[in-house]
């Protein structure tokens, strides 16, 4: 599948029934340079935090990169998360010239590129849901973060499918990537998320429900399918319970 991918072809379709695994020709570590590290603190705490989210293609921005994560990691008990830095993997391929040497989308930086992130009130760079008021509703526990696009060879991200924000059900291999709180970043080694695989999903009024393990710091996380062939993302993971896991699914709300 190719990194340009962002919209679902069946956008004037009919749904399908079957939604069994049906992925062709997917390069499945491209989702390494998808899925995003956020870094930050909270007022009062002396121990930095850490969440994901993951890059949308939408080709119509040039400039940026949009990130969706989860409300939580961005505001706190009404208090904005400080020290805000976005991670994320900078791409790279083996040197022609030099088969020893590798050459990076972005030549600037070294394999993981750190960008700090305005979080203020009123900045331009990071969009809150207005609705949220703290943890209990999944429908308005959402953010959106841009950071500037330093290379037209950059992670693009992942694509989505609007008719998949309009099921009962999806029956098939549902999957979440993100990063444990847990997890080191190994020296000079690139960002390798986790992922925890479920199979179904139900659909409620404005969160999907499905059953996974997923651990603390994947907060913000896409979660993605595998629909007719193509990776899809369809939610923001939004808080984690023993084994179900409550998302809010990307729909033209979202979008805008």
């Amino acid at each position: 599948m190719a990194d340009g991918f962002w919209e679902h072809p069946d956008w004037a379709q009919e749904t399908v029934d079957n939604d069994g695994p049906s992925l062709e020709y997917i390069d499945l570590d491209t989702i390494n340079n998808w899925v995003v590290k956020l870094t930050f603190k909270r007022l009062g705490e002396a121990e930095p935090l850490s969440g994901s989210g993951f890059f949308l293609n939408l080709p119509d921005i040039q400039d940026k990169h949009v990130i969706l994560t989860a409300a939580h990691n961005l505001v706190s008990n009404q208090q904005r998360s400080l020290d805000l830095k976005v991670l994320y993997n900078n791409p790279f391929d083996i040197d022609p010239d030099n088969p020893g040497k590798v050459k990076f989308a972005d030549n600037k930086h070294e394999a993981i590129i750190e960008v700090p992130v305005d979080n203020t009130e009123g900045s331009h760079n990071v969009y809150i849901c207005q609705d949220y008021k703290g943890e209990g509703d999944p429908s308005v526990d959402y953010g959106v973060i841009t950071i500037p696009r330093t290379s037209p060879n950059g992670p693009r991200g992942f694509g989505f499918s609007l008719p998949l924000a309009y099921r009962k059900s999806f029956k098939g291999n549902v999957h979440v990537s993100g990063f444990r709180t847990d997890k080191s970043i190994p020296p000079i080694k690139t960002l390798r998320p986790t992922t925890s695989s479920s199979f179904d999903m139900i659909y409620h009024n404005n969160h999907v429900e499905y059953q996974a393990i997923t651990l603390k710091g994947m907060g913000g996380s896409p979660v993605w399918v595998e629909y007719q062939k193509y990776l899809a993302v369809v939610a923001i993971q939004y808080a984690l319970y023993p084994m179900t896991i409550y998302n809010h699914y990307l729909t033209p709300h979202i979008q805008q």
